[in-house]
């Protein structure tokens, strides 16, 4: 029934197809398995610090795990000032700087970083976690900071966004003065204008 021929053909076809199979298992399967060069996501951006003091509402000291002492910044957010040369105490920045010592003195928190690792001072920038929550989300829903975007830093920011949003919406801290809070930071002499009747 089957010629030399015919049989030739059919082992032909038949390896053809075996091949064919074989490469479709392969990249079915290579595309279940991770990619063995690609880093976890976001792994390699978190390290572990012990804190050791709170500067102001949003910059502390930390013992890294190599021993070092550094300053750190909040990511993203910006309180009212307490200790910068030549600027009064601003409205609730006492108020800033309590809440975070209270949150994180002797405290161990885990750093997460974004694009750039320290800022022009060289302090670490950071996403702070408290186990899990996000200092820098407290911070937002308290009304004790506002949003302040440093690109190319802004992993966060439409998150943040939606919590600033309701600290406002609430009136909280910082949003309970009229025109106090500004895209360039907050704006003292709104807080000693008479309030409006409305």
């Amino acid at each position: 029934m089957f010629n030399s021929r015919n049989r030739k053909q059919l082992k032909r076809y038949s390896l053809i197809l075996l091949a064919l199979i074989i490469s479709l298992l392969t990249a079915v399967l290579s595309k279940q398995e991770p990619d063995s060069y690609s880093e976890p996501l976001n792994t390699h951006k978190f390290r572990e610090a012990e804190v050791l003091s709170v500067t102001d509402g949003d910059t502390f000291k930390v013992r890294s795990e190599d021993g070092s002492v550094e300053k750190v910044r909040l990511l993203l957010i910006d309180t009212p000032e307490t200790k910068r040369a030549n600027t009064s105490v601003q409205p609730f920045g006492p108020e800033a700087s309590d809440y975070l010592t209270e949150l994180l003195t002797g405290q161990t928190v885990q750093l997460e970083s974004d694009m750039s690792e320290r800022d022009q001072y060289g302090r670490i920038l950071a996403y702070v976690y408290l186990g899990d929550k996000m200092v820098n989300e407290l911070m937002l829903a308290e009304g004790l900071a506002r949003v302040a975007v440093y690109p190319p830093d802004v992993k966060y920011e439409a998150q943040f966004r939606r919590i600033e949003e309701q600290a406002k919406s609430a009136k909280l801290g910082v949003w309970s003065i009229d025109h106090y809070v500004t895209e360039r930071g907050f704006n003292s002499a709104a807080a000693t204008a008479v309030p409006s009747s409305n």
